[in-house]
Formats: C-alpha cells, sequence, structure tokens
C-alpha cells in the first residue's frame, strides 16, 4: 500500500527533525564529556590568564589562592578585557590619593594608617573589607588586587577567598615595587625595581568619584 505524497513529505520531515536532534544532542554531549575530561577546556569567551608559577613568588607574597601577575603582565590582561576584570587598590587612602594610584583601579583600603600612643603608628584591619567589595563585585568577577608591593595584597586574597571569591589575582610587585638592595647605588632602599608606576603603566593622581573609597 502506497503512502499519499503528502503524508510521505511529511514522514520525511519528522524522521529528518529525529535525526537533528539526535545529532545536536550527541554533539552536547560529546563537548561536556570533552570539558570533564579537560579542564583546561574553555570557552569561547573565556579570559585565557596563565599565572605566574608559585616557585617565582617570594614566600611572604604567596596567596591562599596561588594566583599571581606582574603589573605589566596584569596590565596587558585588563587592557584586553577591561570589561570583565577589577583591579581593587587595596593601599589607604592616603597613598591612593598622594602617592597615585593605576588610572582604572578602584579603593578599598584592606588596612588603615592609625596613630599609636605615645608615638608611632600601626595598621589596621578594615573590618568591612569584604563588604565593602562586594558593593562593587561580584563573587564571580575576576579580580587583580594591588597595594604597595604585594604585601597586603596577601591579606586582601585570604579575606576574598573565605568570602566566596575564587578568581581574586595578587599583582605581586604593587603599585610602587620593591626596594633596590645594593649598599653602593644612590637609589638603594628605595622602590625602584619594578612595580606599576616604574613600569611606567597608566597612573594617575586624578580622583573620579566613582573610584575613590566612600566607607
Amino acid at each position: 500500500m502506497s503512502l499519499n505524497p503528502i503524508k510521505m513529505k511529511l514522514t520525511i520531515r519528522v524522521k529528518s527533525a529525529l535525526v537533528i536532534c539526535f545529532v545536536s544532542f550527541f554533539v552536547i554531549l560529546s563537548g561536556y564529556a570533552d570539558v570533564q575530561q579537560n579542564p583546561g577546556t574553555t570557552r569561547k569567551d573565556a579570559i585565557s590568564i596563565l599565572p605566574l608559577d608559585a616557585a617565582n613568588v617570594p614566600h611572604k607574597k604567596q596567596t591562599v589562592l596561588g594566583l599571581y601577575l606582574t603589573s605589566v603582565d596584569a596590565y596587558k590582561i585588563w587592557k584586553q578585557n577591561s570589561d570583565r576584570i577589577k583591579i581593587v587598590d587595596t593601599r589607604t587612602q592616603g597613598e591612593y590619593i598622594f602617592v597615585g594610584h593605576p588610572a582604572m583601579a578602584f579603593n578599598i583600603p584592606v588596612e588603615f594608617l592609625r596613630l599609636k600612643k605615645p608615638f608611632g603608628y600601626e595598621m589596621q584591619l578594615n573590618k568591612n573589607f569584604v563588604s565593602d567589595i562586594k558593593k562593587r563585585v561580584k563573587e564571580t568577577d575576576i579580580l587583580f588586587v594591588i597595594c604597595r608591593s604585594g604585601n597586603r595584597s596577601v591579606t586582601a586574597v585570604k579575606l576574598l577567598f573565605q568570602a566566596g571569591f575564587k578568581t581574586a589575582y595578587s599583582i605581586i610587585d604593587g603599585f610602587e615595587g620593591d626596594k633596590l638592595k645594593d649598599p653602593g647605588n644612590p637609589d638603594n632602599g628605595k622602590r625602584v625595581v619594578n612595580g606599576w608606576k616604574n613600569a611606567r603603566l597608566p597612573w594617575s593622581y586624578h580622583l573620579t568619584a566613582k573610584l575613590i573609597y566612600r566607607p
């Protein structure tokens, strides 16, 4: 018994649709399996960041997340993904204002400078650091954390990690860089070795309302 031409066309179309659905499901399933078997596989829109090996980072600058960048690399990556990466300057308000800051970085101090009696000063932890951060970014955002020379960033990243952040990179040479250790050099003891400012990356004294620290 022969099928009606209209019914035959309808049957062919239904079969074709089923084949397409099956193939699509197989492709999706294969892609999922590939990601599971190869954790390095990323989506096309993923940001490619190759952090420094911890072996090349001084112990005192190592963070709980183990994600490190130099200031030069951080800027290059940010420049290519400026809409998806936030740079947070964790230095004090005074440093941010008077020493200068990365032009695109917003300021949230991880510690405050306080007078210490009878004389001197001390650094005091900003108890609202995480809540201040969360007013500006989400836990899923990629953060590049900078301080003076990579030490306070350790504290900042630890607090961020404890709050659920998983992609907080420490800029290990900071804004001012490390001190030169060369007794015979006039610049001995000065921060001229590396750092954002010494690398002549974009920095400024200019204060922008949306970037300054507002407790």
